[in-house]
């Protein structure tokens, strides 16, 4: 999108024009759909917003985070403030592999002899 004026249809119902910036509003809150006829300069008829803008996002929050590699600790859940331990009810779980696990078993029973 550029600094083109926009317009969308709503209930049989020409809206607009609105700048890029208060389009965007309208597709962050939903107001403007993928199914949504809209319509700008430059273009030869009204068309769904989804074939003109691509994925469409309510908002632009950050990726899904990476999948948990070996030998890394993780916590299920979120912080609970009523729960004494913090692990809002879940178990703690390692991702250990298990020659992993055997080399830090051993190295814990040396350090304590």
């Amino acid at each position: 999108m550029s600094d083109r004026s926009w317009f969308y249809a709503a209930q049989g119902q020409q809206q607009g024009p609105f700048s890029e910036a208060q389009f965007r509003n309208l597709i962050a809150t939903n107001t403007v759909t993928a199914d949504t006829l809209v319509w700008t300069e430059g273009m030869a008829d009204w068309q769904r917003a989804g074939d003109i803008l691509g994925p469409m996002s309510r908002t632009s929050g950050p990726p899904p985070a990476p999948p948990s590699r070996g030998g890394q600790i993780s916590v299920g859940g979120s912080y609970n403030s009523g729960d004494r331990h913090g692990l809002g009810g879940h178990a703690l779980s390692i991702d250990a592999g298990l020659w992993d696990l055997l080399g830090r078993s051993l190295l814990y029973a040396v350090g304590n002899c």
